[in-house]
């Protein structure tokens, strides 16, 4: 199912659909959670999983098969006064995710152990429209990344 997919994301939910068939596969929801920003499917030891980042500062990692939630993770930067806003997520190694957090860090999440290991400021005050992981020459494994309402791209070195 993994590669005839659609994902899309809703107020509350995440939905997938099965595009050979015309129809939706599973809807993945968790209560209360607020706008679904970004969603990534991958596969990780033989388990097609979803991640995605959602408006209510978690994380959430999916068995994409069953729709079952298997992992929350809490992204919300302690001491700091902004919205709890992800607004999109980046696999690096299926290890981990690089999360944009309400325009003002890319937080990188180790997703087995559901630990914040490292923020990144982007002083953009917009939020991080996408964030992807790219390949350079002169830099080896990247970021890229464009915020809202900004026309500029900005490349990280990790």
């Amino acid at each position: 199912m993994l590669f005839r997919s659609i994902i899309s994301g809703h107020y509350n939910y995440i939905i997938s659909y099965d595009y050979n068939k015309g129809k939706q596969y599973r809807i993945y929801k968790d209560g209360k959670s607020l706008q679904h920003s970004s969603a990534i499917v991958y596969e990780k030891n033989d388990e097609v999983k979803l991640i995605e980042s959602c408006w209510d500062g978690y994380a959430r990692i999916w068995n994409f098969d069953s729709g079952k939630l298997l992992q929350k993770i809490n992204v919300v930067v302690e001491n700091e006064k902004l919205k709890k806003i992800l607004n999109s997520i980046c696999l690096w190694d299926n290890d981990y995710a690089f999360v944009g957090y309400d325009g003002a860090y890319i937080i990188l999440v180790d997703i087995k152990n559901g630990n914040l290991i490292k923020k990144l400021k982007v002083n953009d005050n917009a939020p991080l429209l996408s964030i992807e992981k790219i390949s350079t020459d002169s830099y080896g494994e990247c970021l890229i990344t464009q915020g809202f309402n900004r026309n500029e791209i900005k490349l990280w070195v990790i």
